[in-house]
């Protein structure tokens, strides 16, 4: 990462000066509720596992890809890409936390190609509950490109 800003050619580098990043996209909120829970199927391993979903739907409604969503929490660090999991959904994404469900917080932020925010940085709470170990999120576009 270069970390390169680009300014307007010939402005002062007061840094109030420089342009905000655009940050396009925000988890949608159904039922007043960021996020929900979902019970892993049998098929799947059932209560022996635990992780986080969730997809990615542009301004058309069509699912973005080539996006990674960046979580993080207590010794983990992992950033998937947008569309790896199509069983999630339009731009869907899944992550394996552990192999057993657990009350946890985790930050999840969307990242563009480029690597930089495409979203701010969101909470997601994971809980000791078999019928609840996978929680999931949707994050939709409200504006950029």
């Amino acid at each position: 990462e270069l970390g390169l800003t680009f300014g307007t050619p010939g402005a002062s580098g007061d840094p109030a000066a420089q342009p905000t990043p655009v940050q396009p996209f925000v988890l949608q909120v159904l039922n007043s509720q960021q996020m929900f829970y979902i019970t892993n199927p049998d098929g799947r391993g059932g209560c022996a596992w635990a992780s986080i979903t969730g997809t990615v739907v542009g301004l058309d409604g069509v699912g973005v890809l080539g996006y990674g969503v960046h979580i993080t929490g207590e010794d983990f660090d992992q950033t998937v890409a947008t569309g790896s999991d199509s069983s999630a959904g339009p731009g869907g994404w899944e992550v394996q936390i552990g192999d057993a469900p657990r009350e946890a917080t985790y930050t999840v932020q969307l990242i563009d190609p480029s690597g930089s925010p495409a979203s701010e940085t969101y909470q997601v709470r994971t809980v000791d509950d078999c019928s609840r170990n996978i929680a999931a999120v949707r994050f939709i576009q409200v504006g950029g490109s």
